[in-house]
Protein backbone atom coordinates (compact mmCIF):
# COMPACT_ATOMS: atom_id res chain seq x y z
CA UNK A 1 0.00 0.00 0.00
CA UNK A 2 2.58 2.51 0.70
CA UNK A 3 4.59 1.46 -2.66
CA UNK A 4 0.85 2.71 -4.36
CA UNK A 5 0.76 6.11 -2.62
CA UNK A 6 4.52 6.84 -2.99
CA UNK A 7 4.31 6.08 -6.61
CA UNK A 8 0.92 8.52 -7.13
CA UNK A 9 2.45 10.65 -5.31
CA UNK A 10 5.37 11.06 -7.29
CA UNK A 11 3.52 10.95 -10.67
CA UNK A 12 0.53 13.43 -9.65
CA UNK A 13 -2.46 10.41 -8.73
CA UNK A 14 -3.14 11.10 -4.83
CA UNK A 15 -7.09 9.92 -5.42
CA UNK A 16 -7.72 6.45 -3.98
CA UNK A 17 -10.04 5.71 -7.17
CA UNK A 18 -7.76 6.77 -9.32
CA UNK A 19 -5.01 4.34 -7.69
CA UNK A 20 -7.16 1.68 -7.93
CA UNK A 21 -7.78 2.06 -11.46
CA UNK A 22 -4.48 2.48 -12.17
CA UNK A 23 -3.26 -0.45 -10.44
CA UNK A 24 -4.94 -2.83 -12.70
CA UNK A 25 -3.75 -1.30 -16.04
CA UNK A 26 -0.23 0.68 -15.11
CA UNK A 27 2.48 -1.47 -16.16
CA UNK A 28 4.88 0.06 -13.34
CA UNK A 29 2.08 -0.08 -10.60
CA UNK A 30 1.12 -3.83 -11.59
CA UNK A 31 4.86 -4.54 -11.19
CA UNK A 32 5.17 -2.73 -7.83
CA UNK A 33 2.32 -4.54 -6.89
CA UNK A 34 2.47 -7.69 -7.48
CA UNK A 35 -0.40 -7.88 -10.02
CA UNK A 36 -2.60 -7.46 -6.86
CA UNK A 37 -5.48 -4.98 -7.40
CA UNK A 38 -7.22 -3.53 -4.18
CA UNK A 39 -10.36 -1.60 -4.47
CA UNK A 40 -10.10 1.99 -3.71
CA UNK A 41 -11.65 1.65 -0.17
CA UNK A 42 -8.74 -0.54 0.69
CA UNK A 43 -5.96 1.76 -0.48
CA UNK A 44 -8.52 4.62 1.33
CA UNK A 45 -8.47 3.05 4.68
CA UNK A 46 -4.24 2.34 4.57
CA UNK A 47 -4.06 6.22 4.83
CA UNK A 48 -6.39 6.76 6.84
CA UNK A 49 -5.89 3.51 9.37
CA UNK A 50 -1.95 3.99 9.41
CA UNK A 51 -0.98 7.82 9.53
CA UNK A 52 1.27 6.97 13.04
CA UNK A 53 3.02 4.65 11.17
CA UNK A 54 3.14 6.28 8.00
CA UNK A 55 4.87 9.28 9.75
CA UNK A 56 7.05 7.13 11.22
CA UNK A 57 8.97 5.71 7.97
CA UNK A 58 9.24 9.05 7.00
CA UNK A 59 11.22 10.06 10.15
CA UNK A 60 13.20 6.88 9.39
CA UNK A 61 14.48 7.58 6.00
CA UNK A 62 15.20 11.03 6.94
CA UNK A 63 17.52 9.22 9.32
CA UNK A 64 18.88 7.24 6.66
CA UNK A 65 19.76 10.05 4.83
CA UNK A 66 21.81 11.53 7.73
CA UNK A 67 23.10 7.99 7.56
CA UNK A 68 24.66 8.11 4.46
CA UNK A 69 25.93 11.39 5.05
CA UNK A 70 23.31 13.22 2.55
CA UNK A 71 22.38 15.27 5.91
CA UNK A 72 24.74 17.22 8.13
CA UNK A 73 22.90 19.54 10.04
CA UNK A 74 24.86 22.22 10.25
CA UNK A 75 22.64 24.48 8.59
CA UNK A 76 18.57 24.50 8.90
CA UNK A 77 15.73 26.58 6.92
CA UNK A 78 12.41 27.15 8.12
CA UNK A 79 9.63 28.53 6.17
CA UNK A 80 5.81 28.35 6.43
CA UNK A 81 3.15 27.29 3.73
CA UNK A 82 -0.04 27.10 3.08
CA UNK A 83 -1.91 23.99 2.13
CA UNK A 84 -5.56 23.65 0.93
CA UNK A 85 -7.48 21.75 3.31
CA UNK A 86 -10.69 19.18 2.72
CA UNK A 87 -13.29 21.80 4.23
CA UNK A 88 -12.92 25.18 5.96
CA UNK A 89 -9.70 27.23 8.05
CA UNK A 90 -12.31 25.92 12.18
CA UNK A 91 -11.71 27.70 15.85
CA UNK A 92 -13.63 26.37 18.95
CA UNK A 93 -14.64 29.29 21.67
CA UNK A 94 -13.52 28.41 25.36
CA UNK A 95 -16.99 26.85 25.92
CA UNK A 96 -16.68 24.24 23.63
CA UNK A 97 -18.74 26.38 20.37
CA UNK A 98 -17.45 26.56 16.99
CA UNK A 99 -16.97 29.71 15.60
CA UNK A 100 -18.73 30.26 12.30
CA UNK A 101 -16.81 31.76 9.66
CA UNK A 102 -18.99 35.00 8.92
CA UNK A 103 -17.48 36.89 6.42
CA UNK A 104 -13.78 38.36 4.74
CA UNK A 105 -13.19 42.24 5.33
CA UNK A 106 -9.89 44.16 4.84
CA UNK A 107 -7.83 45.35 7.26
CA UNK A 108 -4.09 47.40 7.08
CA UNK A 109 -4.51 46.04 3.88
CA UNK A 110 -4.82 42.10 4.24
CA UNK A 111 -7.93 40.12 3.53
CA UNK A 112 -9.00 39.19 7.14
CA UNK A 113 -11.47 36.36 7.84
CA UNK A 114 -13.92 36.55 10.92
CA UNK A 115 -15.53 34.04 12.93
CA UNK A 116 -17.73 34.02 15.83
CA UNK A 117 -20.79 31.58 17.26
CA UNK A 118 -24.31 32.68 17.66
CA UNK A 119 -24.59 30.98 21.05
CA UNK A 120 -22.69 34.18 22.77
CA UNK A 121 -25.88 35.58 24.06
CA UNK A 122 -26.80 32.71 26.18
CA UNK A 123 -22.94 31.44 27.58
CA UNK A 124 -22.57 31.56 31.07
CA UNK A 125 -18.83 32.50 30.47
CA UNK A 126 -19.54 34.98 28.09
CA UNK A 127 -18.52 37.94 30.99
CA UNK A 128 -15.24 35.83 30.77
CA UNK A 129 -14.60 36.13 27.52
CA UNK A 130 -15.96 39.48 25.68
CA UNK A 131 -17.53 42.33 26.30
CA UNK A 132 -19.02 42.40 22.88
CA UNK A 133 -21.99 40.99 21.60
CA UNK A 134 -19.96 38.09 20.28
CA UNK A 135 -16.50 36.90 21.01
CA UNK A 136 -15.08 37.01 17.26
CA UNK A 137 -12.54 36.06 16.06
CA UNK A 138 -9.66 37.31 13.35
CA UNK A 139 -7.73 34.85 11.31
CA UNK A 140 -4.48 37.47 11.26
CA UNK A 141 -3.98 37.63 14.67
CA UNK A 142 0.20 36.77 14.63
CA UNK A 143 1.23 39.75 13.29
CA UNK A 144 3.67 40.31 15.89
CA UNK A 145 5.54 37.48 14.76
CA UNK A 146 5.64 38.33 11.25
CA UNK A 147 7.24 41.67 11.99
CA UNK A 148 10.14 39.83 14.51
CA UNK A 149 10.72 37.80 11.12
CA UNK A 150 10.90 40.63 9.00
CA UNK A 151 13.53 42.20 11.71
CA UNK A 152 15.37 39.77 11.83
CA UNK A 153 15.80 39.31 7.37
CA UNK A 154 16.46 43.21 7.61
CA UNK A 155 19.61 42.46 9.74
CA UNK A 156 20.68 39.50 7.83
CA UNK A 157 19.11 40.10 4.22
CA UNK A 158 21.42 36.80 2.91
CA UNK A 159 19.19 34.46 4.85
CA UNK A 160 16.52 35.53 3.00
CA UNK A 161 18.76 33.51 -0.42
CA UNK A 162 19.38 31.13 1.60
CA UNK A 163 16.07 30.30 2.42
CA UNK A 164 14.71 30.22 -1.10
CA UNK A 165 17.93 27.86 -1.93
CA UNK A 166 16.75 25.71 0.61
CA UNK A 167 13.17 25.14 1.98
CA UNK A 168 10.92 26.87 -0.12
CA UNK A 169 11.96 24.85 -3.89
CA UNK A 170 10.44 21.50 -2.16
CA UNK A 171 7.17 23.57 -1.29
CA UNK A 172 6.76 24.69 -4.35
CA UNK A 173 7.33 20.75 -5.94
CA UNK A 174 4.88 19.44 -3.49
CA UNK A 175 2.18 21.43 -4.21
CA UNK A 176 2.90 21.35 -8.29
CA UNK A 177 2.66 17.85 -7.81
CA UNK A 178 -1.00 18.03 -5.86
CA UNK A 179 -2.33 20.40 -8.25
CA UNK A 180 -5.13 22.83 -7.52
CA UNK A 181 -6.74 20.86 -5.30
CA UNK A 182 -6.47 19.72 -1.45
CA UNK A 183 -5.68 16.69 0.83
CA UNK A 184 -8.16 13.90 0.49
CA UNK A 185 -8.87 13.53 4.49
CA UNK A 186 -10.45 16.06 7.23
CA UNK A 187 -9.07 17.05 10.23
CA UNK A 188 -5.57 17.84 10.81
CA UNK A 189 -3.81 14.50 12.09
CA UNK A 190 -5.02 12.90 9.17
CA UNK A 191 -3.75 16.22 7.01
CA UNK A 192 -0.70 15.48 8.98
CA UNK A 193 -0.25 11.77 7.17
CA UNK A 194 -1.11 13.27 3.76
CA UNK A 195 1.62 16.07 3.56
CA UNK A 196 3.77 12.99 5.12
CA UNK A 197 3.04 11.01 2.51
CA UNK A 198 4.10 14.00 -0.01
CA UNK A 199 6.82 14.78 1.60
CA UNK A 200 8.35 11.13 1.50
CA UNK A 201 7.89 11.10 -1.72
CA UNK A 202 9.57 13.97 -2.38
CA UNK A 203 12.58 13.09 0.04
CA UNK A 204 13.09 10.02 -2.08
CA UNK A 205 12.62 11.51 -5.20
CA UNK A 206 15.49 13.73 -4.35
CA UNK A 207 17.85 11.11 -2.88
CA UNK A 208 17.11 9.15 -6.59
CA UNK A 209 18.44 11.94 -8.31
CA UNK A 210 21.14 12.31 -6.12
CA UNK A 211 22.95 9.04 -5.43
CA UNK A 212 21.14 6.93 -7.99
CA UNK A 213 18.66 3.91 -7.72
CA UNK A 214 20.67 1.26 -7.54
CA UNK A 215 22.77 2.94 -4.34
CA UNK A 216 19.30 3.62 -3.40
CA UNK A 217 18.46 0.46 -3.03
CA UNK A 218 21.74 -0.61 -1.25
CA UNK A 219 21.51 1.78 1.31
CA UNK A 220 17.52 0.93 2.17
CA UNK A 221 18.48 -3.21 2.30
CA UNK A 222 21.51 -2.32 4.62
Amino acid sequence: MLRIYLYGDCNQVQSSRRLACECGRNLELIWLTGRLQPDFRTIADFRKDNGLAIRKVRQQFVALCRDINLLDGNLVAIAGSRFKAVNADAYICPAGEHLTYRFTGPQDGKAIRVYWSSNCADCVIKYKCTNSKQRRIRRWEHEGVLERVQQRLDKDPTQLAVRSMTVEHPYGTIKSWMGATHFKMRRLKNGATDLALHVFAYNMTRVMKIMGNPALVAALKA
